[in-house]
């Protein structure tokens, strides 16, 4: 499922989507949030699972969604953020988000 839409991907289009990044090298990163969050007579297929792209897909998900957790990851994160290896991490990903 696609935030805000709620667009699932159809085999036929995931597949478009594989063939390319197979034929083009590339990495494909896979923003399956809101996975379990399908209706209807539609199905959530990953695309790490179509053929030859396990080993190119970064597949990204929340546990806060998942487990209807999200406050819990905010204060979580706020801990981790004094652990010393994590706070450039943290950086990294505040400049990112703010990028894209």
């Amino acid at each position: 499922p696609n935030n805000p839409l709620g667009k699932v991907l159809k085999c036929e289009e995931l597949q478009v989507i594989a063939e390319l990044c197979v034929k083009h090298n590339a990495l494909c990163i896979s923003d399956e949030v809101y996975e379990w969050l399908v209706y209807d007579a539609n199905e959530h297929k990953r695309i790490a699972s179509m053929p030859g792209m396990w080993e190119r897909t970064v597949t990204v998900g929340s546990a806060g969604k998942t487990f209807s957790a999200t406050g819990w990851k905010v204060r979580l994160e706020k801990v981790l953020k004094l652990n010393s290896i994590l706070k450039p991490l943290s950086h990294f990903h505040n400049l990112i988000g703010d990028l894209c």
